[in-house]
């Protein structure tokens, strides 16, 4: 099976019920596992808010009944994962070039500080990110491209 396919396939189920039994639940568990009656081994997943899932779904227990509720997300912790990535990708080809430390150096700390601002980004969706930081990081957004740079592709 598919990983992931049974979580994804309870939280869609879990979007368009709204509210639920644990009867009703286990019964689209078992239909979703090909018959399987594991789903306590999953229950505590789907139930755990601080889940890292793309979609921030979760399911919630509301006295005897459940439902399906959406963390919210920090309006830049797209962005700030995308330029992390891009800066993966620059220091990458820094490496494989022989860059000078001078400009090797200056990246992996402004690597530090986007992973340090997007590790608060997910903790709270009301982190303000000071504006020097978010100037500092639209620098780098346009220092890390790498079609700008005319480098090769080095994935």
């Amino acid at each position: 099976m598919e990983y992931g396919k049974i979580t994804k396939g309870i939280l869609d189920w879990a979007e368009t019920k709204g509210h639920f039994k644990w009867r009703e639940l286990h019964a689209e568990y078992i239909k979703l596992s090909n018959g399987s009656n594991a789903m306590g081994y999953h229950l505590p997943n789907w139930t755990n808010e601080d889940t890292d899932r793309k979609c921030g779904r979760f399911i919630y227990k509301e006295g005897r009944s459940y439902t399906m509720l959406t963390r919210p997300k920090h309006k830049h912790l797209v962005k700030l994962l995308i330029l992390h990535k891009r800066m993966r990708d620059c220091r990458q080809y820094y490496f494989k070039t022989n860059a000078s430390l001078d400009v090797y150096d200056p990246l992996v700390s402004a690597m530090a500080d986007v992973c340090t601002t997007i590790g608060n980004c997910k903790n709270s969706v009301d982190f303000n990110i000071p504006s020097k930081d978010m100037q500092t990081f639209n620098y780098w957004y346009r220092e890390s491209d790498l079609n700008y740079l005319e480098m090769p592709d080095i994935r």
